[in-house]
């Protein structure tokens, strides 16, 4: 097996706690039903229900979703932009994590012995969005995981990507 040591991305600690009175949560089955019935469902058309609909917007926000769930005894599906065709983000029962608002450009790097760069993303980006962010080359908020990359790649004249394609 290949070691890949030289691959991972050394996660950050987290110190912060949010409550979770704090984050965006969606309650009741007849209103999640009413109103936001396109997160029961995916490209497979299986349709579910779910008590709870949940919008993280971090990191930490998912860890006290995940207590609050752990404590409770409520079941979780986790769903992204619902295009899977086989119903794996369908909820049977409890709730509805929904990944679209963690949809950043977390950092960017560059890896000298394979001679390309790499980003480190949060689950809810989309191709669309990773494409037009990289095209603009808008790197401002985005964390440099190698030393000066932002510098070379705004710099350069040369397109930094492959654009990806769904």
């Amino acid at each position: 097996m290949k070691n890949m040591a030289g691959n991972i991305i050394n996660a950050e600690i987290l110190e912060e706690e949010i409550l979770f009175e704090k984050i965006r949560v969606i309650q009741g089955k007849n209103k999640i039903l009413s109103e936001y019935s396109s997160y029961l469902n995916d490209e497979s058309k299986l349709s579910g229900t779910a008590d709870w609909l949940f919008f993280p917007e971090s990191e930490a926000e998912i860890i006290s979703l995940l207590s609050f769930s752990q404590k409770n005894k409520i079941r979780i599906s986790i769903s992204g932009a619902r295009t899977g065709i086989v119903g794996a983000c369908v909820p049977s029962s409890g709730s509805i994590l929904s990944m679209e608002n963690m949809n950043k450009i977390l950092g960017l790097g560059f890896d000298n012995k394979k001679d390309k760069y790499f980003l480190r993303v949060e689950p809810g980006i989309t191709l669309k969005g990773l494409n037009e962010m990289l095209l603009r080359k808008q790197f401002d908020n985005i964390k440099e995981l190698t030393p000066n990359v932002k510098k070379n790649i705004t710099e350069s004249n040369e397109s930094i990507i492959q654009l990806i394609t769904p």
